[in-house]
């Protein structure tokens, strides 16, 4: 890569990156407030059936509802990896023009003393 060429990528990385942290930050919080949720989940479901309450969880952790509730987690904790996955590549392509940059700098610099 030439200097202009890691000016470029980091323009670009630099360019996208607030998208990609507000992406990584929604999904999570999404996430993890719906993990939260799931112990309330059970106990609002199993509020419409009767017996124990052992037996309303179980009837609770069988329903439609609750199958629903688990393919919604599911679908945002698939999100939430999806996002980090592309924050922790963006890191990464970050750090290496950084690097890039500072060798080549020092490349320059040396090349003056000569």
């Amino acid at each position: 890569m030439n200097p202009n060429e890691i000016i470029d990528r980091l323009n670009d990385i630099l360019k996208t990156a607030p998208k990609v942290c507000n992406e990584y930050y929604d999904t999570k919080a999404t996430y993890e407030n719906l993990k939260e949720l799931q112990k309330s989940m059970i106990a609002a479901i199993g509020k419409g059936f009767t017996g124990s309450e052992a037996s309303r969880e179980r009837e609770a952790l069988g329903s439609q509802e609750y199958k629903d509730y688990l393919k919604g987690l599911e679908n945002a904790r698939t999100e939430h990896y999806k996002a980090l996955s592309l924050f922790k590549r963006m890191e990464i392509a970050l750090a290496v023009c950084q690097s890039m940059n500072k060798i080549m700098t020092a490349q320059i610099n040396i090349s003056n003393f000569e």
